[in-house]
């Protein structure tokens, strides 16, 4: 689903070279959106609204 695209998870080394391996472009950011996907570094309500108002 992610192969391709941009995203972000929480900066761990083995969850950030899981992406990597899977032909993720990793982006060190609190959200990443690309076409109709979001991926957040961790859950948050003001991440969420953040996210949706782009």
């Amino acid at each position: 689903m992610l192969r391709g695209r941009k995203a972000t998870v929480y900066p761990t080394t083995d969850l950030i070279n899981i992406l990597r391996n899977n032909g993720v472009d990793y982006v060190n950011e609190d959200f990443v959106i690309d076409n109709n996907v979001v991926t957040l570094k961790r859950m948050a309500v003001e991440f969420l609204t953040k996210a949706l108002s782009k």
